[in-house]
Parts: structure tokens; sequence; C-alpha cells
């Protein structure tokens, strides 16, 4: 295909017009994957950093459109597809003169050669017998070109992504829809659930597989998509959950404070953690299921006007900030816990000043540097610090001598931070939200209902632990209602005395005008195919 997109600039069959315009396209396609502008404005504005290869078939289509024309127009090829394919290699050496020896390289020159000699033997051959034994060995070159790719495909998944037993997968996917299922049983309401490890694990006990939720339909408070929502993603890491590259949320643990924020009822982990009250149901691929007495409803009310409290870096201050905010009051639900720091040659160790195990203890390590990092706690490895896909805040398990190790070449580069929750505190303030949870309320596909009453003769509020989005709409008894926000992501309604039955809708934004566009589209492609029909039939 690349080689006959070459060969169409050396037919002599095409007019220099034609080939202008084909240059022009394979310009642009260029521009749009290697000129940072046009590569913004193709993102849609976004930022995208990482697999490009997502987008390749946009400029595959180009490639193919291209060398279509060649091998459907141009009836003489053998003269083109020698010098197309000349010029191709040419380049194609110099843009890897450095690594000429490379198996990819000579791969690719050898197999573009023989197969620009198979389609120019099967031009100039004269016999039927002779071409069909060219376009035999053209498909054999194809299909052993499939198998390697396959190959190499194969090797990359087995051993980065564990894909190569398929029972193992079928084993985990079962497992883990009949635990939810076990689940949504045990608890047929609807609430938030986490876990804290998924199938796939990469090197250092990390993952980038954070869309089980969605495989598995629960609601989740980790995710991995292209186009996140930023507020979110603030929100979470302000809490103690990192983003990555703007698109995946981080959670290989349970922080308590945040969980019980977000309104995590239950927590899928392998770990029994405090605060955490373990259920009946059975476990699945090594994780159990565990309750969140603390968890928040998912929507409440208050006279207690909440906004949007600061991130300073440090997530346990800002989840105290969040609670006293929804409580009305200063509440103080971490204490800091001291530490004895030691630096040697390529380590840092902080030993903790904490013999309670009642309650459970988090470190933090804000860093200025990011690097390949392994973090250790008490003596094993937890994970890769401070690199992609590693997390920010982790739990530590409470022993007679409690140390976290850093493995690092930058000790000056972390600022530690260790907190230790109160969960007599933390249910006390759940406990009294818990009180003003909003029971009536239905989630039924884009719509969301619910009723709460007002108080009368001061202001009143209705909390919902659902993000704020271009798309909801919303109505209070009957009437349009301001949607507003507080914890800078989720909603809040000022209430009416008396009932305020409160409806949500959410469709998605500019649907309309992109079926119009769509629409015009498809208008305009149909008389551009019809168009020539048309104009014979009206000249008869």
């Amino acid at each position: 295909m690349a080689i006959a997109v070459f060969d169409l600039f050396f037919s002599k069959e095409l007019t220099r017009k034609f080939k202008a315009i084909m240059a022009l396209l394979g310009l642009g396609m260029l521009l749009l994957f290697y000129w940072q502008p046009a590569n913004f404005a193709f993102s849609l504005f976004k930022l995208v950093d990482s697999y490009w290869s997502r987008y390749s078939y946009l400029g595959i289509f180009i490639l193919i459109f291209m060398a279509g024309i060649f091998y459907s127009q141009v009836k003489d090829k053998a003269l083109p597809l020698f010098y197309g394919t000349a010029t191709f290699v040419v380049i194609f050496v110099i843009q890897n003169w450095k690594n000429l020896t490379s198996k990819g390289v000579v791969y690719t020159v050898l197999s573009t050669a023989v197969t620009a000699g198979l389609l120019i033997f099967y031009e100039k051959a004269g016999k039927q017998g002779m071409r069909k034994l060219a376009l035999l060995a053209l498909a054999g070159l194809l299909l052993t070109e499939f198998a390697y790719n396959a190959k190499k495909l194969w090797a990359t998944y087995k051993d980065d992504y564990k894909v190569a037993r398929v029972d193992e997968f079928v084993a985990y996917s079962s497992q883990q829809e009949k635990q939810i299922a076990a689940l949504k049983k045990y608890d047929p309401g609807d609430c938030r659930v986490s876990q804290t490890s998924t199938r796939l694990k990469l090197r250092m006990n990390l993952t980038a597989a954070y869309n089980e939720g969605l495989a598995y339909n629960y609601w989740p408070i980790a995710s991995y998509v292209s186009s996140q929502d930023p507020k979110q993603l603030h929100f979470l890491e302000s809490v103690g959950y990192r983003s990555a590259a703007q698109r995946v949320t981080i959670v290989n643990t349970s922080v308590l404070g945040a969980d019980s924020l977000l309104g995590v009822k239950y927590v899928l982990t392998g770990q029994a953690l405090p605060g955490l009250e373990k259920t009946s149901l059975p476990a699945a691929n090594g994780k159990s299921v565990y309750r969140n007495p603390y968890a928040l409803p998912l929507a409440f009310s208050s006279q207690n006007d909440a906004g949007h409290p600061s991130y300073s870096g440090n997530p346990f201050a800002y989840q105290e900030k969040a609670y006293s905010q929804l409580l009305g009051k200063k509440l103080t639900l971490y204490k800091r816990v001291a530490y004895k720091k030691t630096v040697q040659a390529g380590k840092v160790t902080y030993v903790l000043n904490s013999k309670d195990k009642k309650n459970p203890l988090y470190g933090n390590l804000p860093w200025s540097q990011a690097g390949d990092n392994v973090l250790e706690i008490n003596g094993k490895v937890l994970s890769n610090y401070a690199g992609w896909l590693s997390p920010s805040v982790f739990f530590i398990p409470v022993q007679k001598q409690t140390r976290v190790t850093l493995k690092t070449k930058t000790p000056n580069a972390y600022q530690a931070q260790f907190y230790q929750l109160d969960l007599q505190k933390l249910a006390k303030a759940s406990q009294e939200i818990q009180a003003k949870a909003i029971k009536q309320i239905s989630f039924k596909g884009p719509r969301i209902t619910f009723s709460v009453i007002g108080k009368k003769g001061k202001a009143s509020y209705a909390y919902l632990e659902v993000p704020v989005k271009s798309g909801w709409k919303a109505t209070n008894n009957g009437k349009k209602a301001e949607i507003s926000s507080y914890l800078g992501t989720f909603m809040k309604f000022k209430l009416k005395p008396g009932v305020n039955k409160i409806q949500l809708t959410y469709t998605v934004p500019k649907l309309n005008l992109g079926s119009l566009i769509s629409g015009l589209a498809a208008l305009v492609l149909l008389l551009v195919a019809f168009w020539p029909k048309i104009r014979q039939r009206s000249r008869k």
C-alpha cells in the first residue's frame, strides 16, 4: 500500500493537477500527526500524548484511497512501481540510518523489494499461469507477514498483559460476575463499589486495567477513559487518588476517609483493612467483600452551604475541609504521625511513631521529580512510586516498628506526609450526615428523581453525589431548577420550604446539532454518489 502511494506520483497517466491534489491530501494527513497545532486541533483541543496508533486508521484510510487510485486508474504500472519503490526504500533507509542492521529494518526493506518485484512480474507476465503464480506468491508473502506480526503481538501481550491463558481470563471473569451479582442481591440499593486489585498486573504490582466496573457492571471510583472530566480528576487527586496522563484514576488501596466521602459502600479486597467490615459474601479472585459503615449516602439534605475547599497538596487536610463544610463545623479526622527519617545510598527510610493498630495509617510522598523508584512497606515491596501508574496515598500496616522505605536516586524530591485516621470521629461525622439521607431516590437510565423536604425559615440544600455535567437538566416541582456544585464536582440544589420533587434528565450535549451535521453530511454524500445519474436523466 505504501509503495503504491509513491508509485502514483511516477505515473504519466495521471495529470499534474490530480497529483498536486493527492500531494496536498497526503501533506494534510502528515500535518495531523506530526505538526503540533494541527494535531492539537484534530484532537479537539485536548492533550494526546500516548497510544498514537489509535488515530492511525484515519491516515491508513487516506493511504488506501491513494493506493486504490493507482491500482484502479493506472494501466502501465511497471515503471511507476520500480521508481516509487526505490524512492520509498531510500527514504526509509535514511530515516533508519542508525538502525540499518536491526531485524525490523532489514525485514521491511526485503519484504518491500520482494513485493514490488512480484507486482512488476505480474504486470510484465504475458501468460495467465505466470500471473496466477505471482498472485499466489503475493498471497503467501502477505500471510507470512500476518503470521510474523501475530507472533510479535502475542509475545507482547503474553509477557506484559498475561493473556496467554484463555481459561484464566474466563475463570476470573466468571468469578467476578458471580461476586458482583451476589453483592447486588445482598444489597439491591444504588451504591459505589471499589476494589484494590484487578486481573492484570504489570511490573511492580501496578496496573492500567481500571475499567472493571464497566466490564462487570458496578459503580467504581477508578476508570481509564481517553477524555476524562478534569474537575473529577482534580477532586479525586485532592482526596488521595492520583490521576495519570489526564485519563486514568489510580485506585489500588482504600483511603477510608475518601471512600466514605465518595459514598463507597463496599470494597473488594484481599487485605483486611481497619474500619472495613467483612461480609458473608463469598470471596472471588482472592478478594472478599467488605462493607464500609462510614459511607455517606449518595443523596442527603443539609442546612449547611458546602462549597469548594482549596487543595494545598495534602489530601488528608482536604478531606477534613470537605467534611467540615458539609457539617458546618471544623473537624479534625486525621492525626499527623511523627517519623524518623534516615537517608542512605540509594534509599530513604521513614520509621513511624505509631503503635495504634485499630485506626488506619496512611502515607503520601508528594514528589517534585518523577523517577523509577521502589516503595517498600515493612520490608515488603508495594509498588513502583512517583512514576507511570503509581499511586500517591498508600495504606501502612502498623507493626512493632513500622517502616516505609523508598529506593530512589533523588531522596530530597519527596515531602513526607503520614497520617492516621480517627475512626470514632469519622463514624460520628458520617452518622450525622447519614441521618439526613434522602431515601426516596431513583436512578433509571438517564433520569434521577428524588423528593426532599426543605426547612422553613432557614436555607436548606440537597446534595447529590453525581458529577455536574453540561448534559444535565433539572426541575423542581415541575419548574426549571438551577444545578450548582460542591467540592468542585458534585451537585447541589437550594431547596424551597416544603416538598421538593427534583427530577434530573441527562442528554448528550450538542446531540441535536451533531445529528443535524451528520444528516447534512450524509445528504451531501448521497448527492455526490447519485449526481451523475440525476444529470443523465435530466438530459433525457
